[in-house]
């Protein structure tokens, strides 16, 4: 049987309150590579590792044409990936015909089958002893109070990313991730390009704070 070392994080909180307990996170999330994982299919199977990336190379292709074109692709065994889109701009208008221009997917969900978290039903779990690198944590709220501090100190509406990661104290990765959450949770408009990210609060965040 499979076992996941964890460890405990304090749920998130304001710097001036204390933690008001806590939840479990993998604590040596490490990554699988190619390689392996080719010769461990190979040898369940009668395909080549030849045959094996071809078909997960259609596969490839079969999910991002589908759902370029919005489609809820169900993938047999495994589950379900959906787009999510984002607007470059906030949305202030419902009718504003311009609005298309401003959207791209900016995410894929994904959604694992029933078959597929009953295989891991029966995982073990081991508090590890070992110390390990851990970033803060902060919560959706916590994040956008820290956000419209920074952007009332310096008068400006546009959040760039690298002021985000100095605010949260996370790193480059859980920047990322983070903005990417609090974006699809309607927070956060992200604008600019792949090498300079922008991010505005979005018109309903700005009411609630009012």
């Amino acid at each position: 049987m499979s076992t996941i070392h964890f460890d405990l994080r304090p749920i998130p909180h304001a710097d001036d309150e204390e933690p008001k307990g806590y939840f479990p996170v993998v604590a040596e999330q490490r990554r699988t590579n190619v390689k392996s994982m080719l010769s461990m299919i190979e040898q369940g199977t009668s395909l080549s590792t030849a045959d094996i990336k071809g078909g997960l190379e259609a596969l490839s292709k079969y999910l991002c044409g589908h759902l370029a074109m919005g489609y809820r692709v169900d993938v047999p065994g495994l589950g379900t990936f959906s787009p999510s889109l984002v607007s470059d701009l906030p949305i202030t208008q419902k009718n504003d015909i311009q609005t298309a221009r401003h959207l791209h997917i900016g995410g894929i969900s994904f959604t694992p089958k029933r078959e597929v978290m009953a295989q891991l039903a029966g995982v073990y779990f081991h508090r590890t002893p070992r110390p390990r690198y851990s970033h803060p944590v902060h919560s959706d709220d916590e994040a956008i109070k820290r956000i419209r501090k920074h952007l009332v100190a310096t008068g400006k509406l546009i959040l760039t990313r690298s002021a985000f990661q100095q605010l949260t104290g996370y790193s480059r990765r859980h920047t990322i991730s983070h903005l990417n959450h609090l974006v699809q949770q309607g927070l956060l408009v992200e604008g600019g390009n792949a090498r300079c990210k922008m991010y505005w609060l979005t018109e309903h965040t700005n009411q609630s704070a009012k």
